[in-house]
């Protein structure tokens, strides 16, 4: 179970996202952020599926962080 700051936490997320999604540059990095934290997919896995190194992953949720703040 989560708490209320928590849920409220992961619907504003989940907005921010979807508003990054809307534009075609930032759509890899929206979907990136998504498995990351709503699919609970670690880097690596993510990595893995998208044939791109662990580093690259941290890189991409790094600046999808800062984008949506």
């Amino acid at each position: 179970m989560i708490s209320d700051k928590e849920e409220s936490f992961y619907i504003k997320l989940k907005e921010k996202i979807e508003e990054l999604n809307k534009e075609k540059r930032f759509k890899k990095i929206a979907f990136i952020m998504y498995l990351y934290y709503f699919e609970k997919i670690t880097q690596k896995e993510i990595g893995e599926r998208l044939n791109l190194g662990q580093s690259q992953i941290s890189r991409l949720l790094n600046l999808g962080k800062k984008i949506i703040k």
